[in-house]
């Protein structure tokens, strides 16, 4: 069930990176465009590009910031819920942790 959920918020992340990666690719062409729609030259077409990329990198900042709290919420879902799970039914975890120390110790003493 964590790694389902963890699969989720994987998959909401890679979805809003690819959001992201789209508002960059048309950020790179907004700036020409709004300066030839105002149809001026030179140093203003350069300052209205800056202006409209300035405008455009804040929201895409929010967005990615957005989406990074998205992801922390999602890890500390799963975290939490791989707590609940271990207090709700210890002695298998314990057996497990035991099982993986007992097989750590036998390929260490193997090498050695």
């Amino acid at each position: 069930m964590a790694d389902r959920d963890l699969e989720k918020a994987l998959a909401s992340l890679q979805r809003d990176l690819k959001n992201v990666q789209k508002d960059l690719e048309r950020l790179g062409t907004s700036g020409v465009t709004a300066a030839q729609q105002a149809g001026v030259t030179g140093h203003e077409a350069t300052d209205a590009a800056l202006r409209t990329l300035e405008t455009e990198a804040h929201a895409l900042l929010d967005a990615v910031k957005k989406a990074g709290s998205s992801a922390v919420a999602g890890g500390e879902q799963v975290v939490s819920r791989v707590e609940e799970r271990i207090e709700a039914n210890p002695l298998p975890m314990v057996a497990a942790a035991l099982g993986v120390g007992v097989a750590i110790g036998w390929l260490v003493r193997r090498r050695g």
